[in-house]
């Protein structure tokens, strides 16, 4: 782990504050095996109650995997069970778009989230309390929350968030017992939807919920009092302008999209030109973002990306890493992690990382693809990826990176 920039002990003790400027600029190559301890794989059970439909929506929500909208796995990968349902009576979701699942451990209850919170015994049955937390009218648009976004465990409440700026913490009854913004007041959402380019993320470090908000670069213990910052990441003047994803400036780029596309009559190489020379180019081009972070025992972990205007048109934007050791009181940036310990799971696009293991999905055509082509090669291949080869058509397997301590 060399070019690592090392910050001062006691302003992090003293502030819990990562500086990331000098880390960002200089990131390294990295194996997989200097972070993390051991690799497992958790197939899930394939039956035609529990079929998967895409490895992107299923997410952990301790001790269960779910699969979107409401499939069950249990830690083992066991099929557990369906909950929630669509419907005009008590205890269905009317959305049908579809609904988000939640378990509280220490409840023992079950949560879905759509345009009501609805309540599970764990037994998975309708406990009779339910919340409608948006109303829609003629025109179909909520009058209520505007933009519903995660419902999660808050000490003995939990909390919803009304993306981008509010949260709400309600008891087990489902009743409203406090409220707090979570963005600073010059920012807004211009309409529903209109900023979801920019998410929010929950994980969970031990009994505690983490949250971290991309537009304040806090990383948050989710408690029964509020939300307290355990950590606050600093780009020293290299974070792209919040408005970008909200306000004027979402707007604006949807604006210029259209004109873009109006005077360019298909011509994909006047459109990325036009793209270069746009006027939110000129705000946000080469400006960071973090999307995404997390705290395990020993590490700090986020994503960010170098902003780059309309990159449909212009090439994408590549993601990077950046982790702080807290063992080590380091930190330093990472634009490629190599599998040195199995060699086929790219875990460098995680899905998220929960109580110090790092989780992605992976369909089984895709490590038995990697199996061939392996063996094609005369190279030997991981005792444990041919103990899960399994049926192309099965349910995806679930790879954990467990980290160090």
């Amino acid at each position: 782990m060399c070019a690592c920039s090392t910050q001062s002990e006691q302003q992090e003790k003293e502030t819990n504050l990562i500086r990331l400027k000098e880390a960002l600029a200089n990131p390294i190559e990295l194996k997989l095996s200097e972070i993390v301890d051991s690799i497992a794989y958790i197939p899930l059970e394939t039956n035609p109650e529990c079929y998967v439909r895409e490895t992107g929506t299923i997410f952990y929500s301790k001790p269960y995997f779910i699969s979107f909208p409401g499939t069950i796995f249990d830690a083992q990968g066991n099929f557990v069970t369906n909950i929630g349902k669509l419907g005009q009576g008590p205890g269905e979701e009317t959305n049908t778009w579809g609904f988000f699942v939640t378990y509280d451990e220490r409840k023992e209850l079950f949560y879905t989230m759509g345009d009501k919170v609805i309540q599970f015994d764990n037994k998975y049955k309708f406990t009779g309390k339910e919340v409608q937390i948006t109303h829609r009218m003629n025109d179909n648009l909520p009058i209520g929350l505007k933009s519903p976004y995660a419902f999660v465990r808050a000490g003995k409440y939990n909390m919803l968030i009304n993306y981008p700026d509010s949260a709400y913490w309600m008891d087990e009854n489902l009743e409203i017992v406090k409220r707090a913004r979570i963005i600073p007041d010059s920012l807004y959402l211009n309409s529903p939807g209109g900023g979801l380019l920019a998410e929010y993320n929950f994980s969970t470090l031990n009994d505690t919920t983490l949250f971290f908000n991309c537009f304040t670069d806090k990383l948050y213990s989710v408690t029964e009092s509020g939300l307290q910052t355990r950590w606050k990441f600093d780009l020293e003047g290299e974070k792209a302008d919040s408005r970008c994803f909200l306000n004027g400036l979402q707007k604006l780029f949807i604006d210029e999209m259209r004109s873009i596309v109006k005077n360019s009559n298909g011509n994909e190489t006047i459109m990325k030109q036009r793209a270069e020379n746009s006027t939110l180019a000129k705000l946000i081009d080469g400006k960071k973002w973090i999307g995404k972070a997390y705290e395990t025992e020993r590490y700090v972990i986020l994503t960010w990306s170098n902003l780059l205007a309309f990159q449909g048109w212009r090439g994408g934007n590549k993601s990077y890493w950046a982790i702080y050791d807290k063992k080590n009181k380091k930190t330093f940036a990472i634009n490629k992690l190599v599998n040195d310990i199995d060699e086929c799971i790219d875990f460098f696009s995680f899905q998220c990382i929960q109580d110090d293991a790092i989780m992605i999905p992976v369909w089984p055509f895709d490590i038995n693809k990697f199996i061939s082509k392996q063996k094609e090669k005369g190279m030997k291949v991981s005792s444990k990826l041919e103990q899960i080869a399994v049926d192309d058509t099965a349910n995806p397997i679930i790879v954990l990176a467990y980290l160090k301590k």
